[in-house]
């Protein structure tokens, strides 16, 4: 028996039960790729438009330091 037969023989045996795995399956890699796009569109977006930090930020220095 090869491959193809064995798959036609669980899909054909198991009521559907590997189909239902399958498109599960399928189904959270698209929502996972999904939500990867929209991550690198909202970074994306965040870095468009957000302003340089200042040398004294990036310093981490405080004001509570100066006192």
């Amino acid at each position: 028996m090869d491959l193809e037969d064995k798959m036609d023989y669980l899909v054909e045996n198991t009521e559907g039960k590997i189909n239902e795995y399958i498109h599960s399956i399928i189904d959270a890699y698209y929502r996972l790729k999904n939500d990867l796009e929209d991550k690198k569109d909202e970074y994306e977006n965040y870095r468009e438009h957000s302003r340089p930090l200042t040398a004294y930020e990036e310093s981490g220095m405080r004001d509570a330091d100066f006192y």
